[in-house]
């Protein structure tokens, strides 16, 4: 069953950040792709993944962020990115 991963991009003072790309990749896989752009409050939504690690990567303004997110079978995962 696909899950997905929700979370938000934030600046360095905890402020949302809307229209930020956020692009994901399966740790053992090189390529990335732009799986979401923030909505007006920061949040996000990556839809139909399977279990695994992944790593999301933020870019907006010449910041840019990263957090690593491991998405199990049995639950979905929250992550935050902070734009610095």
């Amino acid at each position: 069953m696909a899950k997905s991963i929700t979370g938000r991009v934030v600046n360095g003072v905890g402020a949302p950040l809307s229209g930020v790309a956020v692009s994901i990749a399966q740790s053992d896989q090189p390529h990335r792709d732009i799986a979401a752009i923030t909505a007006a409050d920061g949040t996000f939504r990556l839809n139909g993944l399977k279990p695994g690690t992944y790593l999301l990567e933020a870019h907006a303004l010449g910041l840019t962020g990263s957090t690593s997110v491991r998405l199990s079978s049995n639950r979905q995962s929250k992550a935050e990115i902070s734009l610095v």
